[in-house]
């Protein structure tokens, strides 16, 4: 459901530091778990939780607004925005929300921007350099950095399995989730700060220099190895496979090998297990297409997206299926 963004200028004219500044709103992204705004006059970014039912359970801007802070306080961590305003009071815009620094760059999902394409091998290999460095010193910060309390890959793996029983997932998904939580993985070492999401996307680039590490909200303590197996799970395994980023093939662009290893140089911790944090990354995907297939199939809502996830979802399946079936050494 879009919103009147006029009709948001002079409550958060009234409520925002500084807000008398704002001279317009303009409508910058529109997330899965989140609506991202900018805030004209302020140059600040207006991070709203979106209307109707949630993708993912429970939205948590207070969560995500104190994890930002606190990562910021970090002697060593990675680059964040700066926070400013946290409003839950839905009467002020409808929407729970918060106020973020603006960082200027760019992200980059399925096509890659042209300054990568131009770059050449170098660039991208610093490129990769980079999110991989970034992602292994969130792994490094001090675990008290979230507040929370570790969560083990099983509880992990069954959380997934209720989201996904609960959006009618298909069975095949369901049975890989209950082994799973049958058979984890032995951890790679103490619990650590997880992202939780830390595909290339949300990684704010300026011509190849890293800026900003996105949307935290799924960030929780736990095994890093989650994160690792995120990112390689998801990497086109084949010249012309559908994956993220697709764009592997580039000269310089790191491989799948050259990662695990660089994590593992970063962090000092072993790789050797990441095959079933990979299968529960596609899990976690996998079930958020359910969830989004729900949706559209109950009539709340006609998101593109979701329409297009119907498609999606089989050869994810069959993707985790082969992984779960076959590890990768």
């Amino acid at each position: 459901m879009s919103r009147d963004l006029a009709e948001l200028l002079e409550p958060l004219r009234r409520t925002v530091d500084h807000g008398e500044r704002i001279t317009g709103i303009r409508q910058l992204t529109a997330g899965h778990s989140n609506e991202t705004y900018l805030l004209e006059g302020l140059d600040r970014v207006l991070r709203v939780q979106p209307r109707g039912p949630a993708l993912m359970g429970e939205y948590d801007l207070p969560g995500e607004h104190a994890r930002y802070r606190a990562i910021r306080r970090q002697p060593v961590a990675p680059p964040v925005p700066e926070m400013y305003d946290l409003c839950t009071d839905q009467t002020v815009i409808g929407s729970a929300f918060f106020v973020m620094e603006r960082c200027r760059g760019d992200s980059t999902d399925w096509e890659p921007p042209e300054w990568l394409t131009r770059g050449g091998a170098a660039l991208r290999d610093r490129v990769c350099e980079q999110w991989i460095h970034a992602v292994a010193v969130t792994h490094a910060m001090d675990p008290g950095t979230f507040a929370s309390e570790p969560v083990p890959f099983a509880d992990r793996a069954g959380r997934w399995r209720a989201l996904a029983a609960d959006a009618d997932a298909p069975d095949r998904l369901l049975r890989i989730l209950d082994d799973l939580v049958a058979d984890p993985p032995p951890p790679s070492g103490p619990p650590a700060c997880v992202h939780g999401d830390a595909k290339l996307a949300n990684f704010l680039w300026d011509e190849g220099a890293l800026i900003t590490v996105l949307d935290w909200e799924m960030a929780y303590v736990g095994d890093p190895l989650y994160d690792l197996g995120y990112i390689v799970a998801l990497m086109p395994s084949t010249v012309g496979e559908r994956g993220f980023p697709p764009f592997n093939d580039l000269p310089g662009w790191w491989n799948r090998g050259r990662i695990l290893d660089t994590w593992e140089n970063h962090t000092g911790r072993s790789a050797e297990h990441v095959g079933r944090y990979e299968v529960l990354a596609m899990g976690m995907v996998t079930t958020l297409f359910a969830r989004g297939i729900q949706l559209v199939r109950r009539g709340e809502s006609c998101d593109p997206r979701y329409v297009a996830w119907e498609r999606s979802l089989p050869w994810f399946l069959d993707r985790m299926q082969k992984r779960a079936q076959a590890p990768i050494p």
